[in-house]
């Protein structure tokens, strides 16, 4: 199996652009699978391809266009490994890098100053509905590991139904994402202190001091 994964990663490397030398200094590296791939980010893979460069005298040439293939590449694995989704070498197809290529640009792109904003505190008098649709939107707009929206922690079904249809890619990945794993205990954690910011001086806060462990 091992052997098979690696063979679907070098035919990958191949249709990036990479030569059969630059291609072995990256598997030499320890790269061989799409899975070692996981928690390295785009300085990894810079540095990586720079010692495929150096490893040859005179050193050998990697283009820009295969570097950023890997580069989006190493993002969609980290995103599949997020969403608990399975993570191979021939699921990358042409498609698939296009729009994963699109997606960390326009992730790279995000201004954080058109977040929404925080709602009000909630005391006595607050209007439940309208303070839960401002804390929806509100995490909505925050990201937490992962580049995930912290509105996953929020949802209202913590299994997703496997029939489920969703109108974007940003409601799936929500209704989607493990609510486990030290990502999720991280992302969990800004939830509740911002619960906890917008409810503690009010009559939600006997409700919230409950879950404080």
């Amino acid at each position: 199996m091992a052997q098979v994964q690696e063979l679907d990663f070098r035919a990958l490397l191949q249709r990036f652009g990479f030569s059969q030398d630059a291609l072995q200094a990256i598997i030499d590296n320890g790269i061989r699978t799409t899975t070692d791939l996981i928690g390295l980010v785009a300085d990894d893979i810079e540095n990586i391809v720079k010692i495929a460069r150096s490893s040859r005298t005179p050193p050998m040439l990697v283009s820009y266009l295969a570097q950023k293939r890997l580069s989006v590449l190493t993002f969609w694995v980290n995103r599949r490994q997020r969403l608990g989704e399975t993570i191979t070498a021939p699921e990358f197809t042409v498609q698939v890098g296009e729009a994963a290529g699109r997606l960390m640009v326009f992730e790279d792109q995000e201004d954080e100053t058109t977040a929404v904003k925080a709602p009000s505190e909630f005391t006595a008098g607050t209007k439940w509905k309208a303070f839960k649709e401002g804390a929806i939107a509100f995490f909505n707009s925050q990201k937490g590991r992962g580049q995930i929206p912290l509105a996953y922690i929020i949802r209202e079904h913590a299994v997703p139904d496997p029939n489920a249809l969703y109108d974007n890619k940003n409601q799936c990945i929500i209704a989607i994402t493990p609510l486990q794993g030290i990502e999720y205990d991280e992302d969990n954690g800004k939830v509740f202190n911002h619960l906890k910011s917008w409810t503690f001086k009010g009559p939600a806060w006997t409700w919230m001091h409950q879950y404080i462990v």
